[in-house]
């Protein structure tokens, strides 16, 4: 816990944006999980739609500022830029468990199995973005313990030790 939410609080201080952590009973439950003001959901629309109804008692507009693009167009625009992510979840129904802790490029996207959303949309996979042009500079990390959790296995990510690759 206390090294995922240094792996978060490291991007949002190179992004710069302001943050607060607040920390969550375990186990918790999406069901009651407010991603904020901003939201990266590109699809389906129930949970856009569930955010917006989350979000209608309150004075903040929620954005949704990647909605509507195409994922595989997606991905391939922010590998360009030169984002860089680490899968850190993975769906074993969806993903062999090679996949878990492996660099988010385009050699990934060229071994995806087919019917696996190129942003992992359908929750294949989640990842942690260490890189970008939108950061101050590169978060170091290494990938450390993986931790299964059927059919989930978790990559968890060291801040602070020089970066391996794991493609």
């Amino acid at each position: 816990m206390w090294r995922q939410s240094r792996s978060i609080t490291a991007m949002l201080m190179l992004v710069g944006l302001a943050f607060a952590v607040f920390l969550l009973a375990t186990p918790f439950s999406n069901a009651r999980a407010d991603d904020g003001v901003g939201s990266t959901v590109l699809s389906p629309e129930d949970v856009r739609a569930y955010r917006i109804r989350q979000m209608a008692a309150t004075d903040l507009e929620p954005l949704f500022p990647v909605w509507g693009i195409p994922t595989e167009t997606l991905a391939r625009e922010m590998i360009a830029s030169g984002m860089k992510a680490i899968l850190t979840c993975i769906d074993t129904r969806n993903l062999d468990r090679a996949f878990a802790g492996r660099q988010f490029d385009d050699h990934l996207l060229a071994v995806l199995p087919d019917g696996v959303d190129p942003c992992g949309e359908n929750g294949e996979f989640h990842s942690f973005v260490y890189a970008g042009p939108m950061f101050r500079s590169e978060i170091v990390c290494s990938v450390g313990e993986q931790v299964t959790q059927e059919p989930f296995i978790f990559t968890d990510l060291v801040v602070g030790e020089a970066s391996r690759s794991s493609s």
